[in-house]
């Protein structure tokens, strides 16, 4: 039988009779040999039963040439992402309390940090942060932004002096 495959309560209750009171019981080399001509080129189909030479032979002839090209490729993975997806939902989700909105194919970019990139008129440096004023993630107004030059200045302003310092 293939790994993975169903095994009919018939067959699970002839092994286990046999392995009774053999725990960690490990087949001979000669049991395992037999084992594997036994199974040796047993195909199966999603049920676990084998296919007959000739269902074999026609899902080889099927599969002869069939090679996708990358145009076709493009074609598939467009077609199951963005609008035409199936679960589409209008191009935004939220992800760890930040609201994140789709721009092109497999990327999407936080509503906070395209709303600063906005304000600033230029795209953000790698490790700037986007701290929000009033620590609600889903309030991307541009009065509720400030941008930190890198992690540790945006964690001073989570402080108790920043918010004396800022006027919070």
């Amino acid at each position: 039988m293939k790994k993975g495959s169903h095994l009919t309560s018939e067959h699970r209750a002839k092994i286990s009779a046999t392995l009774k009171g053999r725990p960690g019981y490990i087949p001979s080399q000669e049991t395992r040999a037999k084992i594997s001509a036994a199974h040796m080129g047993e195909k199966s189909n999603r049920w676990g039963i084998p296919h007959t030479i000739a269902t074999r032979a026609k899902i080889s002839a099927a599969h002869i040439g069939k090679k996708f090209t990358p145009e076709h490729r493009t074609k598939i993975s467009t077609a199951l992402s963005g609008e035409k997806s199936y679960q589409w939902k209008g191009g935004r989700y939220k992800n760890d309390g930040y609201e994140r909105i789709y721009v092109r194919p497999h990327f999407y970019l936080s509503v906070h940090r395209l709303n600063m990139a906005q304000t600033l008129g230029r795209k953000l440096q790698k490790g700037e942060v986007v701290h929000h004023i009033n620590r609600k993630r889903l309030d991307n107004r541009k009065e509720n932004l400030a941008l930190c030059s890198n992690q540790a200045a945006h964690l001073w302003a989570h402080t108790e002096e920043a918010k004396v310092f800022l006027g919070a």
